[in-house]
């Protein structure tokens, strides 16, 4: 628990950013052990709660990056700071989508269960409903910023990327499993 009172008068707004040092025995999230952490951020009055919010998220790091493998130096994605070799399918995000959680639950089941690690949602930012799932069951969901076909010449393609760039970081950036890319 972690806790910092603030008092605000009434009519006013006040922006607060908070900078925990560490979490002592904080495991970080992958698809072979999708650990996930509960933040809950409670408003009190007169001692009593009036209004509360609450979010799910795990800590990882996915880069880029220059590995060893067989004594040689290699590109390789990197999680959390080691070698890591995407496995997974693709889901063609502007086909119709199931949002119904038991479906949802299922089908990423499945595919996790067939060895993969990661899922491609292809053409559009998918539901929340499918990426909270995937942060659950421990699949990397890359979200393709997509430009639904259309190539990026001349800049005809930018909006739509530019208009998923602002849904995702509005509405997602919560979830532990995205990796974000721009696909044409």
């Amino acid at each position: 628990t972690y806790g910092s009172a603030v008092i605000l008068p009434a009519g006013q707004i006040q922006s607060l950013a908070w900078q925990i040092p560490s979490l002592p025995g904080a495991s970080p999230w992958s698809p072979e052990s999708p650990t996930l952490y509960r933040l809950i951020i409670s408003l009190h009055r007169n001692g009593q709660v009036v209004d509360e919010t609450a979010t799910t998220f795990g800590f990882r790091t996915f880069t880029a990056g220059m590995a060893t493998i067989n004594g040689n130096t290699v590109p390789k994605f990197l999680l959390n700071g080691q070698p890591y070799f995407l496995k997974g399918y693709g889901v063609v995000s502007h086909l119709p989508v199931v949002n119904d959680q038991a479906f949802i639950r299922s089908y990423l089941q499945k595919v996790k269960d067939s060895g993969a690690n990661a899922l491609r949602f292809c053409c559009s930012v998918p539901s929340p409903y499918w990426l909270a799932e995937t942060d659950k069951i421990g699949l990397l969901a890359l979200v393709d910023l997509g430009t639904d076909g259309v190539l990026l010449v001349g800049n005809t393609g930018l909006p739509k990327v530019y208009s998923d760039t602002a849904y995702l970081a509005e509405t997602k950036i919560e979830y532990t499993t995205i990796i974000r890319s721009i696909s044409s």
